[in-house]
């Protein structure tokens, strides 16, 4: 899939790069019913209660960089999957013009869109897939038992609709999570413009007034700022 979006306003009190100016590949690729191979999955056995629940689960690639965490991306879709690895934008020259050029914004990182026999399968079976792990919650002592992380199906579509919907008014910017994780926030919905229906927390950042969309657990968070107080409404 490719999506339309415009140049992000520069980052306030942020990190990140900026969104291009013109059509680019998206972070999320959407699998379709041709591309899944169903028939390779049939009477794989479940060893958990949720094995056989479709979930969003952020793995760790062992080892990445750039060209690997695409590799990886492509075989998973090639497998009928969605998966959503987070790009980022830089200009570059190309045949002599100008172009804008997506990049993983971090290499180790990509959410796959499975259920758990299914991946577990592929990650034991596929050679390109084997850097592949899990991620779990961190322990507070020995006794607690390894919980894998997944994300909420609502959180996972709010946060990738924050990152790739078109922003034809430089709305967009991505907040660094340790400077407002500690500060108090109202959840809010947006209602008009190009995000609505985008839910976040209002954080007050640099004197901005940023809603950011977040995941738990991962330390990562878009925000969108400028948008009107009659364009929001409390949750």
């Amino acid at each position: 899939m490719k999506i339309h979006a415009a140049k992000s306003q520069p980052s306030v009190g942020a990190t990140g790069a900026d969104t291009p100016n013109y059509i680019l590949e998206t972070s999320l690729n959407e699998a379709t019913p041709s591309t899944a191979d169903e028939a390779l999955y049939t009477g794989l056995e479940a060893v958990e209660n949720d094995d056989n629940d479709l979930l969003w689960y952020p793995m760790h690639i062992r080892h990445s960089n750039p060209k690997k965490a695409r590799r990886v991306r492509d075989e998973l879709t090639r497998r009928g999957l969605t998966t959503y690895l987070r790009l980022k934008y830089h200009e570059a020259i190309v045949d002599d013009e100008l172009r804008d050029i997506a990049t993983p914004a971090l290499n180790n990182l990509i959410f796959v869109h499975v259920q758990k026999k299914v991946i577990r399968h592929l990650k034991n079976t596929e050679c390109d897939l084997t850097s592949l792990q899990f991620m779990t919650k961190p322990k507070r002592d020995r006794t607690d038992k390894t919980v894998i992380i997944t994300v909420p199906e609502h959180a996972m579509n709010q946060f990738i609709q924050a990152e790739v919907l078109p922003d034809p008014y430089k709305q967009r910017v991505n907040v660094d999570y340790r400077k407002y994780i500690d500060l108090a926030g109202r959840r809010v919905k947006i209602i008009r413009g190009p995000f609505a229906g985008i839910e976040g927390e209002i954080k007050h950042i640099g004197g901005h007034r940023i809603i950011v969309v977040k995941l738990q657990n991962l330390g990562l968070a878009t925000g969108i700022a400028y948008v009107k107080q009659q364009d929001m409404v409390l949750l």
